[in-house]
């Protein structure tokens, strides 16, 4: 999400050279061993512009990001809770491009996935895939983001058999 808003026609700071996601801890095409590190060991997270605050769409989307990047896996919202939360924006916004502007821009943008399992609660999870990841990133194959997906609990081979990827 930070990707997206941070390329979005509504980011005041769009006049600002536009710089990747970790491209200051990493510098512009890391591994993805590298990122894991980056964010899974160091917990390091990109800076979020304080001139978001200042456009509602925005301020609304950090603290998404924000309550996804917690610290607390039983702090993070689910899927659902965030299909909800945009669910709600979009419909509070007087401009629905606002949303557009902000989930319609992925292409060719390498984008890396943590996390494909469904958590049945806070303690217990199984291998199956969550279905709303799966919408999640069948979307962004087929709006040609190049896609990265790494969970731990899950085979490679059983993401790519409920995913539609082109050839």
């Amino acid at each position: 999400m930070w990707e997206v808003a941070m390329r979005s026609e509504l980011n005041p700071d769009e006049g600002i050279k536009y710089r990747k996601a970790y491209e200051e801890n990493l510098g512009e095409e890391p591994g993805i061993e590298e990122m894991r590190k980056v964010v899974f060991e160091n917990h390091i997270r990109p800076e979020i512009p304080r001139t978001w605050a200042s456009i509602e769409t925005l301020k609304n989307i950090a603290i998404i990001i924000k309550q996804c990047w917690s610290q607390n896996p039983t702090e993070r919202p689910t899927s659902n809770d965030i299909l909800a939360q945009l669910q709600r924006m979009q419909q509070g916004s007087n401009n629905t491009q606002d949303i557009e502007n902000h989930f319609n821009c992925v292409l060719n943008k390498t984008i890396a996935m943590f996390g494909f399992a469904l958590e049945l609660s806070s303690n217990e999870t199984n291998r199956q895939p969550n279905p709303v990841a799966i919408r999640v990133a069948q979307t962004l194959i087929e709006e040609r983001a190049e896609l990265h997906i790494y969970d731990p609990r899950v085979e490679e081979s059983q993401i790519r058999s409920n995913l539609i990827i082109p050839r």
